[in-house]
């Protein structure tokens, strides 16, 4: 049987998250908002995926804390379009 990442609360932080490999995302506090966003990342292809955290990741975090953020949020935007 094939296992597949599913939306899970954390109740310390009232938010549900998916885990993708090492990563927890966090998916927000409203439920049917997680549930929505967890339906279109998972039905995109595994490298879009990739490419929606970090950008969700960038969007939620705007002070970037380190060159390497600078430097992946320039080259996803460049990437973006394609």
């Amino acid at each position: 049987m094939i296992k597949f990442p599913k939306p899970f609360l954390r109740a310390p932080r009232q938010a549900r998250f998916v885990q993708l490999g090492s990563r927890q995302i966090n998916l927000g506090s409203d439920r049917d908002a997680a549930f929505r966003q967890y339906h279109e990342i998972m039905g995109q292809p595994p490298e879009h995926a990739a490419r929606r955290f970090l950008s969700l990741h960038l969007e939620r975090n705007t002070v970037p804390r380190s060159f390497a953020v600078i430097f992946y949020h320039s080259h996803m935007e460049r990437h973006r379009s394609t």
